[in-house]
């Protein structure tokens, strides 16, 4: 039995939490400095007391606390909706997140508890909600993965019922972009991440080498490492993208093998992915309302045998788009250390910061759904895809015009004929 886990905001934890956010920040992600324009600030504050739907990008694992300081710095509240898996993490974790506000969805599944939540709270008007689109971490600072329509169709559904209570009262998307940029020159900090790499590798030293070259070398020895592990086979002279690719269709038959199910072949790996996770998660957590002692006991024994299977759907999803011709030439240091942060959580089991950063923050123009409404009773989803559309298009707007600001550290590759991580 699926459990939902809806929100139990404390006022009073809430607040004490955004006190402290500078410094629960800098203890979990080094110094992490939060800056909004003026113009963007205003765009944002124009939804004040407004019901909104705030739809971020979704680049890094910061991102829940990068919102959560969002909220202190424009001094509102939010509701998130979270990843169920989330709630299972250490002890009064589950707690923790709804008292902050937070409440339970199972990605790429029909959650009618989650879209029930978020109509009430939207009706309600409380408290803006974040939810972002993109259904997982994309690791990717400049670029987007695709958009799921779920939001969009959720803010219907509140405007829907709305309209059935006789109220004539606007429904908001507010896009909202995220880049994180480090405040210095890191090349340095780059080259001594690749030699820890190298060393765990037991890889020759090429300090001598370029950043880009060693960085591929890396890779392919990470790479060559999991084929092995997998008992994947590449075609010869692939790209690392390709082979990438492959491994990836390796694990998800591998699991999809192990729980006997079979995926859809029209989904994206990242769909296929999320599939089995919900499918490991009822395997693992849900339980009859009258399971016996000998019952819980004896989940709780397959729950630790499936553990490592969690694992190889995080490889997965760890690697479901940055190799895919995200390097270009020259990259930005940005960029390459995203890679390398991979690599790292690859090989040592988490990344590590290569210096101060800053977030930067840009509110877009703000999508009022009593615009689209007409066409969303003729056509749901052909509505809910045009909404869907606008947001992509200002998210990408936004991300490209932080480039445009400041001045980017470039870090300049090799030509080749074929770009390897194609």
């Amino acid at each position: 039995m699926r459990r939902f886990f809806a929100p139990r905001d404390s006022k009073m934890l809430v607040w004490m939490t955004r006190m402290l956010v500078p410094v629960l920040v800098r203890i979990r992600h080094g110094r992490l400095d939060m800056s909004m324009s003026q113009q963007a600030m205003e765009r944002f504050k124009s939804l004040s007391g407004k019901r909104t739907i705030i739809c971020p990008n979704h680049p890094s694992r910061e991102d829940a606390d990068a919102m959560f300081g969002l909220s202190a710095l424009v001094g509102e509240s939010f509701n998130f909706m979270t990843a169920q898996q989330l709630f299972h993490g250490p002890t009064w974790s589950d707690l923790w997140l709804q008292y902050m506000g937070c409440y339970s969805v199972f990605r790429d599944s029909p959650d009618f508890s989650a879209y029930k939540t978020t109509r009430h709270l939207l009706v309600q008007g409380r408290k803006k909600i974040v939810i972002f689109p993109e259904g997982e971490i994309s690791h990717q600072n400049d670029t987007l993965l695709p958009l799921k329509t779920g939001a969009v169709q959720m803010g219907f559904a509140a405007l829907s019922a709305l309209k059935l209570k006789g109220r004539e009262d606007p429904v908001f998307i507010e896009p909202l972009a995220m880049k994180y940029v480090y405040s210095k020159d890191i090349t340095r900090k780059i080259s001594q991440a690749l030699e820890r790499l190298e060393k765990q590798l037991d890889m020759p030293r090429k300090r001598s080498g370029g950043l880009y070259e060693r960085l591929l070398g890396i890779a392919d020895k990470v790479l060559g490492t999991l084929e092995a592990t997998y008992n994947c086979a590449s075609p010869q002279a692939a790209t690392l993208g390709k082979r990438i690719g492959c491994l990836r269709a390796e694990i998800l038959a591998k699991v999809a093998s192990y729980l006997e199910v079979e995926l859809s072949p029209s989904d994206s790996q990242l769909q296929q992915a999320h599939a089995l996770q919900n499918i490991l998660y009822e395997l693992r957590f849900c339980r009859q309302p009258s399971e016996s002692l000998y019952e819980r006991r004896q989940r709780r024994q397959r729950s630790r045998q499936l553990r490592s299977f969690y694992h190889d759907l995080k490889r997965v999803i760890n690697f479901i788009a940055v190799f895919d011709g995200y390097l270009e030439d020259p990259s930005t240091q940005e960029r390459i250390a995203e890679v390398v942060g991979l690599l790292e959580t690859e090989v040592f089991g988490r990344a590590f910061v290569l210096g101060p950063r800053q977030i930067l923050f840009d509110a877009g123009c703000p999508i009022n759904l009593n615009d689209h409404f007409e066409e969303y009773l003729a056509d749901r989803s052909k509505a809910c895809a045009r909404v869907n559309a606008l947001i992509k298009d200002e998210l990408g707007d936004m991300l490209s015009n932080f480039d445009r600001q400041r001045s980017p550290v470039y870090v300049s590759m090799p030509s080749a004929p074929c770009h390897p991580f194609g």
